[in-house]
């Protein structure tokens, strides 16, 4: 059975000043992903082109996140903490080595990850292709970039990328939801 895992990113500023970056997947077979983006199809406002976390209130965001443990999924997460003069390029570069490297182990067939522009997609396609030169994964991970907006899962990676990131600024309730289903990494 195929397995599919969704992809998106969130940087956020600790109470003591330090940036974190967040880079979380959402996995989950073929077979369930067309359930899944109906129901997130129904979280998202009709005046909006997405779901997204930093638009949502607190009540709103309580509901998202129930939701997405209610999902047939299983989460995967890295989170850096940047040091200072490292630029976000790098820190997304790191993370994604990670969460590659985990997505192999997890038979992660199709990695979607939310467009952020042709430059910026080749580049993280020539570091997939990095990855595999290196044996550091297989190479039965096939990944595209598709608008945020066209992928309704994009949303639940969102979604999970905020819970933890509020997580990292000291407010763990969205996170303490769904710490089950989530596989942290921290590099």
């Amino acid at each position: 059975m195929a397995t599919f895992a969704f992809i998106d990113e969130s940087l956020v500023s600790r109470r003591n000043g330090d940036d974190v970056y967040v880079l979380g997947a959402v996995v989950l077979a073929q077979c369930d992903v067309d359930s899944a983006q109906e129901v997130l199809l129904t979280l998202k406002s009709r005046s909006a082109k997405k779901l997204h976390w930093r638009d949502e209130q607190t009540l709103s965001r309580r509901r998202l996140v129930k939701e997405l443990s209610s999902l047939p999924l299983t989460c995967c997460v890295v989170v850096r903490s940047q040091p200072k003069g490292d630029s976000q390029e790098r820190q997304r570069r790191l993370c994604l080595e990670r969460l590659f490297h985990e997505l192999d182990y997890l038979g992660v067939s199709r990695a979607v990850i939310e467009s952020r522009g042709n430059a910026d997609d080749r580049r993280d396609m020539k570091m997939l292709q990095v990855l595999r030169s290196a044996r550091a994964i297989g190479p039965g991970i096939r990944m595209e970039h598709i608008p945020g907006p066209k992928e309704p899962m994009l949303w639940a990676a969102d979604v999970l990328c905020g819970a933890v990131a509020q997580g990292e600024q000291g407010v763990a309730d969205y996170f303490n939801q769904i710490a089950s289903l989530a596989h942290v990494h921290r590099i």
